[in-house]
């Protein structure tokens, strides 16, 4: 386990701290949101999103992350990644291992032959709806943040199914 002796004091952020707590408090009333974090390289977004994520540890809510690498071309690859680690948000570090509703959309179930990157239009639909349906159901629990990191680099698929997840979670 890593261990951070100290961690630098976030400076001149405090705007873009201040609407993300906002946006928070919108959220622990009952209404989803979609934020996106951008700007160049270095510019301090994932320094931003770890001091967000600091302060709401303490409003008990879960967090799931994913993130996208620049060389994959695995579809959907950051939300496989976050429903595969752990749900952070409850004693012991994790609400559930692997989401109930996901155990048909594992890796093992992939309906993708390899190097192929056609997905059948029926298994898109039914994952897009098992996904958003276990995104819901896990915000019933405690207020969700799913953080999903260098979505720059993410593939069509996973875009798509980020537009769908913020289409139903309003």
């Amino acid at each position: 386990k890593l261990v951070v002796l100290s961690e630098p004091v976030l400076v001149g952020r405090e705007e873009e701290l201040e609407k993300l707590e906002r946006k928070l408090k919108s959220v622990l009333s009952g209404k989803g949101k979609t934020i996106f974090i951008s700007g160049e390289a270095g510019s301090g977004k994932t320094r931003l999103v770890n001091e967000f994520l600091n302060i709401t540890k303490k409003k008990e809510n879960l967090i799931m992350f994913g993130w996208c690498l620049s060389n994959n071309t695995l579809p959907y690859f950051p939300f496989i990644e976050a429903f595969s680690s752990n749900i952070m948000g409850i004693e012991g570090g994790t609400i559930l291992s692997q989401p109930v509703g996901m155990k048909s959309w594992s890796l093992e179930n992939y309906p993708i032959e390899k190097n192929s990157m056609s997905i059948p239009q029926v298994w898109k639909d039914q994952a897009f709806i098992a996904i958003a349906r276990e995104l819901l159901y896990l915000s019933s629990v405690k207020p969700l943040i799913l953080v999903l990191e260098d979505m720059h680099w993410a593939d069509s698929a996973s875009i798509a199914l980020l537009h769908y997840i913020s289409r139903s979670i309003i």
